[in-house]
């Protein structure tokens, strides 16, 4: 419940500063923010989203009398994860669309390395792919290890993260499109909390949901059976997951790592 409160005062929060941005502008100049200007009131907007997140979470914690550790954000030196992440999102993006190309599901389409990219990639940091991990791979995961072990935590969150997809914007056409949606979003639950997990970082998962959303269309493009694209993803996804998950125990580290020893 938290989280589902938290994720609508973000967006309720930031598209109210971002309104807020373009009345102002609109009542300076007269006109309607364009171009430039309209961008960067778009990445202000999403900057505002991710301070949303950063202090409902420090406030919620403080109330509850919890430690500000546990995000996974620290030490910043673990930051270079981010990298890392990003590169096996577009890894990931381009082995599905070529697996659904390769069953004859689903043709390439042309790929847009433009600045649109670049500011999607900012936007999709800022906007999602950071206030996101902090909840549900951060917060919420750090409250359940409290409480549950590891693999139910895993389960937990990625069985809950994929369900919100049910309502999220997307290409589906059909039922049957919509669940595989879902399931695409449970898989990439799946492998950022094992991220998480296996490194005792936020930082890959943050790179890795960056990298994936930004690139899912842009630079790997493929026109075809929607369906078929999902399933690839999602099962691409839960393999990487997988593997992760498995490094992770090989280095035999105990299950409260997750919950308090990993910051």
């Amino acid at each position: 419940m938290t989280v589902v409160l938290s994720m609508f005062a973000m967006i309720l929060g930031s598209g109210l500063i971002s309104a807020g941005f373009y009345l102002l502008v609109a009542w300076i100049t007269g006109e309607r923010a364009e171009g430039g200007l309209r961008t960067t009131l778009q990445i202000a907007s999403y900057v505002t989203t991710t301070v949303i997140a950063v202090l409902l979470i420090m406030l919620w914690r403080r109330l509850a009398q919890l430690p500000m550790r546990g995000f996974g954000l620290v030490p910043l030196s673990r930051a270079w994860l981010l990298i890392p992440g990003f590169g096996l999102a577009v890894g990931v993006n381009y082995a599905s669309a070529a697996t659904a190309v390769a069953a004859g599901a689903s043709t390439w389409g042309q790929p847009r390395f433009d600045t649109v990219l670049i500011i999607t990639v900012i936007t999709i940091f800022f906007g999602q792919a950071f206030p996101e991990e902090l909840l549900w791979r951060g917060h919420l995961s750090n409250l359940l290890a409290r409480r549950l072990r590891a693999v139910a935590v895993i389960a937990t969150t990625s069985l809950a993260f994929g369900s919100m997809h049910i309502v999220s914007h997307s290409s589906a056409q059909s039922l049957g499109e919509q669940l595989l949606y879902v399931l695409q979003g449970t898989g990439l639950g799946f492998l950022t909390i094992a991220m998480r997990y296996g490194t005792a970082s936020l930082w890959m998962a943050v790179g890795f949901h960056t990298g994936y959303n930004a690139f899912f269309e842009a630079a790997a493009p493929v026109t075809g059976n929607y369906g078929v694209e999902l399933l690839t993803r999602a099962v691409l996804l839960a393999v990487c997951a997988t593997l992760v998950l498995f490094v992770r125990r090989f280095r035999r580290r105990a299950d409260r790592d997750f919950g308090e020893a990993a910051p």
